[in-house]
């Protein structure tokens, strides 16, 4: 079991599952946008499982034990991408200069037959595209138009500092598409209508 000494807030737990879609490996692990070395990867993300490992929310509730163990899997995907050199400079010069955020699964495997000494197939790259270059937003992750048309309701009033009409609105999205993000979302805006009250 993890023992850390440090451990983040669940607000910032939360927060960083509602962003994560929209981070790359660097920013996940708090690392500048630059080619970093092994040691610094492996630095970076001591301190991030210092906050966020999941078994510091061992105890904590259902939803934060999943949130704690969804953000944690992304930073060791960022992990084992950043710290080998050949796929870190993969993954900037094909990936992240095209707005893309995240190595395709496929790379993971491309890298183990390298490893084992097997010659890769050369995958052109992808021209970059405007939609590509826009960071995804949580809901840019709903499935369906009224499911996107509501979250986008609720993430203007948010902007507008509206949490308790967001609160009542996320309960028509809840019944459109009840997803572990949308319910993040709900549980930051129930912590942000209790502060509003204090």
């Amino acid at each position: 079991m993890y023992t850390g000494q440090v451990m983040s807030s669940d607000d910032e737990l939360l927060s960083l599952l509602q962003r994560l879609p929209g981070l790359s490996y660097y920013q996940i692990l708090g690392l500048p946008h630059r080619y970093a070395t092994p040691a610094e990867v492996k630095q970076a993300f001591h301190g991030f499982a210092l906050l966020y490992h999941p078994d510091l929310f061992l105890n904590a509730d259902e939803f934060l034990q999943l949130a704690a163990k969804e953000v944690f899997k992304r930073a060791v995907e960022g992990y084992e991408v950043l710290r080998d050199a050949m796929l870190q400079r993969r993954y900037v010069e094909n990936f992240l200069k095209r707005g893309k955020l995240r190595l395709p699964p496929e790379e993971f495997s491309r890298r183990a037959t390298i490893a084992a000494g097997g010659q890769a197939p050369s995958i052109p790259p992808a021209p970059p595209s405007p939609a590509s270059l826009k960071p995804r937003t949580w809901v840019d992750e709903m499935t369906t138009e009224d499911g996107r048309e509501v979250a986008d309701r609720i993430e203007r009033m948010i902007q507008e500092g509206r949490y308790q009409a967001a609160l009542q609105q996320m309960a028509l999205l809840i019944r459109i598409e009840n997803t572990p993000r949308v319910q993040a979302k709900e549980a930051y805006l129930r912590r942000m209508v209790e502060r509003t009250r204090r």
